[in-house]
């Protein structure tokens, strides 16, 4: 598997993957982690930014290759 196909496409569609990805990461991390600390805010706000950016993203994806 390679990344260069990724890595070759528009700037629109790299940009909403990547943040899908960090989401992610990012996700497993706030389930890993003790809930109430200010690293789990901080960690939360960023991850409800990264999702707005994923899903405002989508919104000017009209290609499927």
């Amino acid at each position: 598997m390679s990344l260069s196909p990724l890595l070759n496409a528009p700037p629109l569609i790299v940009v909403h993957a990547m943040a899908a990805i960090a989401a992610f990461a990012l996700g497993i991390v706030q389930l890993a982690r003790a809930k109430g600390t200010g690293s789990h805010r901080v960690f939360g706000w960023a991850w409800i930014l990264l999702m707005a950016t994923v899903a405002l993203s989508s919104l000017w994806i009209h290609t499927i290759r």
